[in-house]
Order: C-alpha cells, then sequence, then structure tokens
C-alpha cells in the first residue's frame, strides 16, 4: 500500500492502513513515519484561504481556515470530509450563513457574520455539517448556569436614524456619546431576544412605531440618568421599556395605585421653582424675590409651601400666571399653600387662605 499523504487515506481500523506486516517496505520505513508526522501537523494547521462562495470547500491537509469575500454561504463540500471532522473558520468579510439541513446552525436561524467571527463546523454524516463553536456568543441555545455572568458595559456613538444597538462588538450595557438624536431605525439584531440597556445622551429620542414598541405606545425623550431596555421580538423589531434613574417606569397606560404615593418635598427659598427636580416645594425666602418656574414640562403639577416671614413683596415672572389679588395676598405676613400647573410654557398658579 501506498505511503499516506492526508488523513483521508487512513482508516479508523488499524488492520486497513498500512504496512501491512506482510509488506516489504524497503527503505520506505522512514517515509510511514514523516508521513504520519505530517498528517498529525495538518490537523492543528492552518490552511490557504477560502473565498466565499454558496458551497466552501476545505482541503483535507488542514483545520483552520480564513473565509474571505461576503457572498453567501449554504453548504459545506464533501469532497474532503468524513464523519467526525472539525474545522475551524475565521470570516474577514460579512457572508450571511443559511441555516439547512446540511449547515445546522444555532437556533435554526442565518448567521450573520462580522470580520473577524469564529465558528468551528463538526461532520455528523455525509452532507451535514453543525455549527458547534462560535466566538460571537450566538451559539449558548440551552443549559444551567451555576455562576453569575458579568455583563460588560461600553460606550456607543450615538447616529440620527439608525443605531446599531447589538453589534457583535457591543457590550450589554451602553452609554450613549456625541449629541442627543432621534433614532428611529435599528440594525438587526443576531437573534430575537437579544437584550441591550442604554443609557441615552439627554433629550434623545426614541421613535415608537413598527420597528421600536414603546410601552405606552409613545415616543421617548430621555432625562438624565434614564434607562432603554432593548429586546428584540424577532430580528428587527424591538420591545422598548423605559426606567428612570430612581428606577421607577414610566407610564404609558392607566394605573390604580394601590399604595401610598409620596413626592419629595424640596426646599427652595429663593422664590425660583425647577420642575425637573421635583413637584412639591417649600419655600422660606429671606426677602423679596420674584416668583418664577424653570423647566416648564407640560402637564407637571404640584404644591408650594411658602412661608412668608416679614411682609417680603413677592412679583411674578413673566411665565408665572398669578391672580393679582393672590400675589397681593402672598406678600404679606403668613403661611400659604400654592398650586401650580405647567403647560410647558407658563406655571398657573392659585393660593390658598393664610394657613398660619
Amino acid at each position: 500500500m501506498a505511503v499516506p499523504t492526508t488523513i483521508t487515506d487512513l482508516s479508523t481500523t488499524a488492520a486497513s492502513n498500512s504496512p501491512a506486516g506482510s509488506e516489504s517496505i524497503g527503505t520506505s520505513l522512514d517515509d510511514y513515519i514523516r508521513s504520519v508526522q505530517a498528517i498529525i501537523k495538518q490537523g492543528v494547521s492552518k490552511g490557504s484561504d477560502i473565498t466565499a462562495a454558496s458551497t466552501i470547500t476545505p482541503v483535507a491537509t488542514s483545520s483552520y481556515f480564513v473565509v474571505t469575500g461576503n457572498t453567501g454561504i449554504t453548504a459545506i463540500g464533501e469532497t474532503y470530509s468524513w464523519v467526525g471532522r472539525t474545522v475551524v473558520l475565521k470570516f474577514s468579510g460579512t457572508p450571511i450563513l443559511t441555516h439547512s439541513a446540511g449547515l445546522i446552525l444555532p437556533g435554526a436561524a442565518n448567521i450573520t457574520t462580522v470580520a473577524g467571527d469564529v465558528l468551528a463546523f463538526i461532520n455528523e454524516s455525509a452532507g451535514v455539517w453543525r455549527c458547534i463553536f462560535g466566538n460571537n456568543g450566538l451559539l449558548f441555545t440551552g443549559g444551567n448556569l451555576t455562576g453569575g455572568i458579568n455583563s460588560a458595559r461600553g460606550n456607543i456613538t450615538q447616529h440620527a436614524t439608525t443605531m446599531d444597538f447589538f453589534a457583535v462588538t457591543s457590550p450589554d450595557i451602553l452609554d450613549g456619546t456625541g449629541s442627543a438624536v432621534t433614532i428611529t431605525a435599528c440594525v438587526n439584531a443576531p437573534q430575537a431576544g437579544a437584550t441591550r440597556k442604554f443609557y441615552p445622551i439627554v433629550a434623545t429620542v426614541l421613535t415608537h412605531g413598527a420597528t421600536f414598541d414603546i410601552a405606552g405606545n409613545a415616543n421617548l425623550t430621555a432625562a438624565a440618568g434614564d434607562c432603554w431596555i432593548i429586546e428584540a421580538k424577532t430580528v428587527s423589531t424591538y420591545r422598548v421599556t423605559a426606567v428612570k434613574e430612581e428606577g421607577g417606569a414610566f407610564l404609558g397606560t392607566a394605573e390604580t395605585f394601590t399604595a401610598p404615593q409620596r413626592g419629595t418635598v424640596t426646599a427652595d427659598n429663593d422664590l425660583s421653582f425647577d420642575l425637573s427636580v421635583t413637584n412639591n416645594f417649600s419655600c422660606t425666602p429671606s426677602a423679596g424675590g420674584t416668583l418664577t418656574f424653570t423647566n416648564h414640562t407640560a402637564g407637571q403639577s404640584g404644591m408650594i409651601l411658602l412661608t412668608n416671614g416679614s411682609n417680603y413683596a413677592i412679583a411674578a415672572a413673566a411665565t408665572t400666571k398669578i391672580n393679582a389679588t393672590d400675589l397681593a395676598t402672598i406678600s404679606v405676613t403668613g403661611v400659604w399653600l400654592l398650586c401650580y400647573f405647567d403647560n410647558g410654557t407658563n406655571a398657573y398658579v392659585t393660593v390658598s387662605r393664610d394657613l398660619t
């Protein structure tokens, strides 16, 4: 029998390999020994690059290959295949691998590769290859975890219109960088169920619609510290839940409260009330001043407990709408409860009787 040159010349049955005991090997003993050494080395060697095509065929003399180009791949050829053979492919382009009975992919879903992805395949039977490993996180389909998994956190540049929250190189927790934008679309997720936590720049807008299904069915406008949890319903549609910095969810539908709900009372004694801080205030001025509201927010309302200790004269800003009689009332010594409602431009104020 001739000296073998590749693993395809060998048999798993020892007696079927050469040389047999009856063969005269003459001066070929060194060739047999070196051939075995070469075949062992081939199993852990890199082969020539493979150009992406509908069917790719890794040669038998290597186990690791770089796949170049972007043409979609639907099969791995059988020319140099045997049951149990394993090949590792690294992609320098972005070909799409199509799941089929002959190319079995995790979750029975196609894989869109990106440059740098590494996938391993094993030949299960004639014409059938199964993907068994990948560095892109797509290949875990089940199992029990006995330890914790720590999510990575990193930055993502905000882009107007289309964001790529699910890039393979992206961590699970993303901080937006750049400037506030309006986001209406997203690059496809790797699979349904993929999830990201995104902390957008203040005033960034996420548009509710066919792509982003936002809880409450309304656009989101980010405030400081807001977190958007983006979960892929399909590879191209996403469910979005927004959580405020203090942990409360955005309420987009009618709610029935079964426990007390309390707002923080903020002491602010300069008669200027920042509506982005809280709803309810207490104020004990030490001098006269102008009743002012800043960061007007449509729909916000609240109360101010005003203690005028010494007939301090109080005026009203142009955007503070208060009856002249009420304004004169709170300019004398006393304790007053002011109720306000803001329409996004003006704050409308009413005043109680003296509660001293």
